[in-house]
Order: structure tokens, then C-alpha cells, then sequence
């Protein structure tokens, strides 16, 4: 159980970060459900970049997929919601999405 004392908002911790110098650091990933491609997983990842809090949904086979797929996008300035739909347009989801709408044609 953590102190009292180390429990604060996100803006506030993210403030106290980038005080120390540190300006891109992972501060969440949480799992929310199991993708329709096979054997991949849908996070929910927070993470502070150049200072700005951003979060985005990752789907990947585990937690060490999370940090590659992000990391392209670490310090580009780009806001979370273009780096959700450039991570939504890759190819293993844009595959998945095809095979999903045909399956319910049949």
C-alpha cells in the first residue's frame, strides 16, 4: 500500500517529472481486452512525452511490443489522437478489421 504522500494527479506528477529533467517516461499500461488478431492484446498506455501527457490504446502481443510500437512517435509532437490513428492503420489491424467484416458477411 502505498503512502498517502506518493499519491498525486496525473498533472501534478507529470510536472514533478519533467522538474527532474525527465521529460518521457511511462506512467500507466493497463490491459483492456484481448484483440481479434490472434494472440494480441488491446493496452491502454499513458505515458508523458516532452512533458505533455498523452494516451493511447496499443494493440500488441505483450507488454515489450508496447514500447516498440510507440516509440516512433516519442518527441515527434504529434498529438495522441494522430498517433492513435497511425497505430490504428498498421497493417496487422487493418488485416484484422478486413477479415472481422467479412466473417459477418457470411
Amino acid at each position: 500500500m502505498l503512502r498517502k504522500k506518493y499519491k498525486k494527479d496525473r498533472e501534478t506528477l507529470a510536472k514533478d517529472i519533467t522538474e527532474t529533467g525527465c521529460n518521457t517516461i511511462i506512467l500507466n499500461i493497463e490491459l483492456k481486452a484481448i484483440s481479434k488478431i490472434k494472440d494480441h492484446f488491446i493496452y491502454d498506455v499513458t505515458y508523458l512525452d516532452s512533458g505533455v501527457i498523452k494516451n493511447i490504446p496499443v494493440i500488441t502481443t505483450n507488454v515489450l511490443g508496447i514500447l516498440e510500437t510507440i516509440k516512433p512517435y516519442i518527441n515527434t509532437g504529434k498529438s495522441a489522437q494522430q498517433i492513435s490513428f497511425e497505430i490504428g492503420s498498421c497493417d496487422e489491424v487493418l488485416i484484422s478489421r478486413s477479415i472481422s467484416k467479412s466473417k459477418k458477411e457470411e
